[in-house]
C-alpha cells in the first residue's frame, strides 16, 4: 500500500461563539466551506413561518 500527498491550498480555523468553539475549513481553490456553524431557532422559526406564509399567499391569489 502506497501514499502519495498532495499539497492543497486549505485554511482551517475555528472561532468560539458563546463559549462553544466552532470549526471549519475552507478550500482555497474552490471556496468551499466545511464546518460548523451557531444558528439561531428563533431566526429558523421566523424565517419557516415566512416562508409558509409566502406560499399560503402565492397559493390563496393563484387559486382566487
Amino acid at each position: 500500500m502506497t501514499f502519495k500527498y498532495i499539497l492543497l491550498p486549505v485554511w482551517v480555523s475555528a472561532f468560539r461563539y458563546h463559549d462553544e468553539v466552532y470549526r471549519f475549513v475552507v478550500n482555497a481553490r474552490t471556496g468551499e466551506v466545511q464546518g460548523q456553524r451557531p444558528r439561531s431557532w428563533v431566526k429558523l422559526t421566523l424565517a419557516g413561518l415566512a416562508a409558509a406564509a409566502f406560499v399560503a399567499g402565492v397559493t390563496y391569489f393563484a387559486l382566487r
